[in-house]
């Protein structure tokens, strides 16, 4: 995602439109933690952004910056989902994916040396059903951040960007049915904070300091998230890394921006993780894994993560793709706790408009229960 070599992801992806139980410990109670959260509590406290603080300051960013050299892409975002569940009967979203009209909007500032800063705002207005009409709607800030170039392939970014963990910060899965293990690993795929990225030798690598939040702004006994992956340059057809992560996160009962999610508890719950990732483009194959270990408040959790894609050669708009995950939250106890296995198509009627269609059949062992279930999305992005 912050490789130098290859540019971050969302850039390429506008390129592409273009052109078609243990203490939780001293370390997050340390000085420096405390002085990062601090300074975002108190800004979006005191400020303007009192009552929408992710929202005006995220517009702050890329509106107090001059225009000169800019270049302004808006982009409109249209995404219809729904299906049926053998538990749940109709569906009106996906566990990934809410009914949702949005915008991006995607700035880049040059001068006669080249680009040196990059941002990129994404706002969703979103629908639950699983809610109450009064409380079904609500504002989604997905991707909200600003990224300067310091020079010799290093970046400094702030925002709402996803953790350096695993294949999340290198794919993207914003409108995607099929998922990665971040959900279920972090509790998130994005998060408020710091980051920083450059090159070491023949890898890139990434940094992130954040506040443990996810999608609300919020700060609470002492939640923080570190992040770290170093690995292969994202423009190899092998690529791989080696991630580190460690933090107090909270849990939230929705994703939402505004209003602000109720927690699910009030105590930020301790994690530590190592993982390690894979991608290799093979011809019209493309190979993703992902494995996690780690702890969750001393309580060891792991998962896994193998999906393959494939475009059809003669129909270079169909693509087939085939997922198995799991993840167990007491890997000790000899059972998985949840198995998940995947298939899915994705037909890209043309630049602007995907169709998406997914199966997916759950097991969950606590309570020997069976979950299939199968969802059709239409999705739309195209510029404004």
């Amino acid at each position: 995602m912050y490789s130098e070599r290859a540019g971050d992801k969302s850039e390429t992806s506008f390129l592409v439109k273009a052109a078609s139980s243990e203490s939780r410990g001293s370390m997050h109670k340390t000085l420096g933690s405390v002085f990062f959260g601090r300074i975002i509590y108190h800004f979006s406290r005191f400020t303007l952004a009192a009552r929408m603080g992710p929202v005006v300051m995220s517009i702050i960013v890329f509106l107090a910056v001059p225009s000169q050299g800019a270049t302004d892409p808006l982009y409109v975002e249209v995404n219809l989902i729904g299906g049926y569940s053998s538990t749940e009967r109709w569906l009106g979203r996906s566990m990934s994916q809410k009914n949702a009209l949005g915008f991006e909007y995607f700035r880049k500032f040059s001068n006669e040396y080249g680009d040196y800063l990059t941002g990129d705002f994404q706002l969703r207005l979103a629908y639950d059903p699983t809610y109450s009409r009064r409380d079904a709607w609500a504002i989604e800030v997905h991707n909200a951040w600003a990224e300067y170039k310091i020079g010799l392939g290093k970046k400094l970014r702030a925002g709402h960007f996803a953790p350096a963990f695993g294949l999340e910060p290198l794919i993207d899965t914003h409108g995607t049915i099929l998922q990665t293990l971040a959900p279920m690993n972090i509790g998130f795929k994005k998060d408020w904070g710091l980051g920083f990225s450059g090159i070491l030798g023949a890898y890139d690598y990434q940094l992130a300091a954040q506040i443990g939040s996810g999608m609300g702004l919020r700060r609470r006994d002492s939640s923080c998230l570190f992040s770290g992956r170093i690995g292969s340059p994202a423009g190899n057809d092998l690529q791989y890394g080696l991630s580190l992560l460690y933090g107090a996160t909270l849990k939230a009962k929705s994703m939402s921006t505004i209003p602000r999610p109720d927690l699910v508890q009030d105590d930020a719950v301790l994690k530590k993780r190592v993982g390690l990732d894979a991608q290799y483009i093979f011809g019209s194959y493309v190979f993703k894994a992902e494995g996690v270990f780690g702890e969750n408040d001393g309580m060891e959790v792991a998962g896994g993560l193998f999906e393959v894609d494939y475009t059809v050669p003669d129909l270079q708009e169909l693509e087939l793709q085939l997922q198995a995950s799991l993840w167990d939250n007491d890997p000790s106890d000899g059972e998985t706790e949840n198995t998940s296995m995947t298939v899915g198509l994705e037909y890209a009627i043309n630049s602007d408009l995907t169709l998406r269609a997914a199966w997916s059949t759950d097991c969950l062992s606590d309570n020997s229960t069976q979950k299939d279930e199968a969802c059709l999305q239409v999705y739309y992005f195209a510029p404004f």
